[in-house]
């Protein structure tokens, strides 16, 4: 999500909801106080990991932990599951990517007092 779409799309979600951004691109923050806020470097943490095409499973990783709806065991079997066997070898990536989106999420609730 870029600023613009932040700017078009924030106000739909429901009071109460968690509104989860990619801290990389947006660098105004939503300010709504009604909403939980979870920051997910996505794209920075992608380019540590040396592609940056695992934003989102980055962005994956942090939600599942923001939400607390789905266990990344689950998360981690449904990549197995559904991704092509050509593309197993990027498995541990996404696995990695998805770990690091969850650490991150973790240590801003705990900053947060959560």
């Amino acid at each position: 999500m870029n600023q613009a779409s932040l700017a078009k799309f924030e106000d739909r979600v429901n009071a109460g909801g968690v509104l989860a951004y990619n801290e990389t691109l947006i660098h105004t923050p939503p300010k709504r106080g009604d909403v939980r806020i979870v920051r997910i470097p996505a794209n920075e943490i992608a380019a540590e990991l040396g592609n940056p095409q695992v934003a989102n499973m980055v962005a994956a990783g942090g939600l599942i932990t923001a939400l607390g709806v789905i266990s990344p065991d689950s998360l981690f079997k449904g990549l197995t599951r559904e991704l092509p066997k050509a593309r197993h070898h990027l498995i541990p990536l996404n696995e990695e990517a998805i770990r690091r989106g969850m650490e991150v999420v973790r240590a801003n609730m705990k900053g947060a007092g959560g």
